[in-house]
């Protein structure tokens, strides 16, 4: 589940959106793993 959020084709990398997702996984993955170490 991991690595498949990790690849990605390079012609979609630059995409905005893509960044704006990648953005918000990092938070909630950051949450989460905060959550847990609490």
């Amino acid at each position: 589940m991991m690595a498949s959020t990790m690849v990605e084709p390079p012609a979609a990398a630059d995409s905005p959106t893509l960044n704006k997702i990648k953005c918000s996984g990092a938070i909630t993955i950051g949450y989460r793993e905060a959550s847990i170490h609490i």
